[in-house]
């Protein structure tokens, strides 16, 4: 971890770690040049991932997943210049899939109820 003073500004660099006010780790990652860089980790108060995703130059970009306190995964996505694109999948908190939701540039363009079709009796394409 590497602090840089700029015109009286500290600039983050390198591995980074954030705490809450009670001293328990609640983010982790890379910071290149004052701006979020790859791979970041965020916590529950409690120590569990909440939220995996990845940064370019502080710009989301690549795999989003988050997570229930239990461990299931609560969603997983993508995202392309900061903006969220294509499938995020929903889940309940036993990890089963609820929800697909189809986004184009951000805009959600589409929402597929999994329950709705399972009962149904319609199979869902979406994985």
């Amino acid at each position: 971890m590497v602090q840089k003073r700029a015109e009286e500004k500290i600039i983050k660099d390198g591995k980074w770690k954030e705490f809450n006010r009670q001293g328990i780790l609640v983010a982790e990652g890379i910071y290149e040049n004052g701006v979020k860089h790859g791979f970041w980790k965020y916590y529950y108060d409690t120590g569990e991932p909440v939220i995996e995703e990845h940064f370019i130059a502080g710009r989301l970009q690549g795999r989003y997943t988050s997570f229930y306190k239990n461990g299931k995964l609560m969603a997983v996505g993508q995202y392309v210049n900061d903006s969220r694109e294509g499938e995020f999948h929903l889940f309940d908190e036993n990890g089963r899939p609820i929800k697909v939701l189809l986004f184009n540039n951000n805009i959600l363009m589409e929402e597929t109820i999994i329950s709705d079709r399972v009962e149904k009796g319609i199979e869902s394409s979406r994985n």
